[in-house]
Formats: structure tokens, C-alpha cells, sequence
């Protein structure tokens, strides 16, 4: 059997396994490293076999290890997002771009440090008591002030400032990394008990969960 490290997470993709080590914030993808065959290294996640070659590579990256422990992913894509009004009605306040300002400064300080989420699991929480209500009208206050203080637009820092940015409004939600292959590409996303916070379900289903990171 094999065990992930504590830093590494993966899924596969057909016939191909991707993982992703948080700690140095780098995806490795093995084309053709999982196949249906019987092999000595079972992905009971998956339902599949590592060919010898990967899990040769695994050990020598520290990515994994022989024996039990946390396999590979089988998270499932969202199903729903957050919709909002088409129409920015209401004014910016003083704390709302107070708030914004502090998770920006908080985002810079952790990507430069290498370390954007607190913790990372490999499955979703349980549901948050924070309702919708509260997750809508402070989106609602985010996406007024972002007229006024401009923000990242590549996904890992506008989805930390995001997240940072509810969690001063007392709502909790989750960072969705995920990937998809041929071409390979990753993308991360904002969730608030499986709805997607600020982002197009479409873009994001194309993506396959890898990890959820709390910030």
C-alpha cells in the first residue's frame, strides 16, 4: 500500500497521477503512472495500480512511502455557486476596505512565505454555521470595495484575499486546489460548504479537487 507524505497530495486522472507538494508549492505529473492491471502498488482511492517506475520516483522525492496511512484523493467537484446580483447597489465602507487591505497585506505576507493555507486536508469539512446570508452580504461588500482597491487576478492570491476577506466577516471557507491534464493546468477557488464563493462553476468543474487548504 501506498502513503503519501504529509506535505504531498494526489488524484488521478486516467491514466496519469498528479501530485502536488504544498510545502514547496509544485505539481508533479507521471503520465501513464496509473493503470487497471494488477500491480504491486494499489491506489485502493482510485481503484487502480502505480506502475513500479512512479513509485520509484515517489520515494526518492520523499513524496510517499510503503505502508498505511493517507492515499490518494477522491474529492468531488462543487455543485453549486454563490450567485450574486448583477447590480452593485450598495456604497463602500470604511471597514470594508479596512478588512480588504489587511487580507491583501496578510495574503503578500504568506505567499512570500511560502505558506498560503494554515493547514491542508485531503477531504472537505463538515458544514460551517455560517449561513449564506452572511457569505452573500459580505461578497456583496468585497466585490463594491474591489472597485475602489484593485486585487491580484491569478487564482492562488485572489482566492487567499478572498478567504482572508470572509474570515474577518466571521464566515469560514475553504481553498480548492485542483487540476486537470492535457493539457495539464491547475486552478484554485474559494468554497463555502461545497458552493463555489467567487468563481464560474463551469471554469472550475473542468478541474479535478486535490486538496482543500484552510486559510
Amino acid at each position: 500500500m501506498i502513503a503519501l507524505s504529509k506535505f504531498a497530495y494526489g488524484v488521478v486522472i486516467g491514466s496519469d497521477a498528479i501530485l502536488l507538494d504544498v510545502r514547496a508549492d509544485r505539481y508533479h505529473a507521471m503520465v501513464g503512472a496509473a493503470v487497471d492491471k494488477d500491480g504491486p502498488i494499489p491506489l485502493p482511492e482510485t481503484g487502480r495500480h502505480l506502475v513500479p517506475e512512479a513509485w520509484t520516483a515517489l520515494i526518492e522525492t520523499g513524496l510517499a512511502f510503503r505502508g498505511s496511512g493517507r492515499g490518494f484523493s477522491n474529492l468531488h467537484g462543487p455543485e453549486h455557486a454563490l450567485v450574486l446580483s448583477e447590480d452593485i447597489c450598495e456604497r463602500s465602507t470604511l471597514r470594508d476596505s479596512v478588512d480588504l487591505v489587511a487580507a491583501i497585506i496578510t495574503a503578500r505576507w504568506r505567499l512570500r512565505r511560502g505558506l498560503p493555507c494554515r493547514s491542508y486536508n485531503a477531504t472537505r469539512p463538515a458544514p460551517d454555521a455560517a449561513t449564506l446570508t452572511a457569505l452573500h452580504s459580505a461578497m456583496t461588500a468585497l466585490r463594491t470595495v474591489r472597485l475602489f482597491i484593485p486585487t491580484p487576478r491569478r487564482c492562488l492570491p485572489a482566492s487567499l484575499i478572498t478567504a482572508l476577506f470572509l474570515a474577518r466577516r466571521g464566515v469560514t471557507t475553504q481553498i480548492v486546489f485542483g487540476v486537470r491534464s492535457y493539457p495539464f493546468e491547475a486552478h484554485c477557488w474559494v468554497e463555502h460548504d461545497g458552493v463555489v464563493v467567487d468563481d464560474d462553476l463551469d471554469k472550475v468543474c473542468a478541474f479535478l479537487p486535490i486538496v482543500v487548504g484552510h486559510p
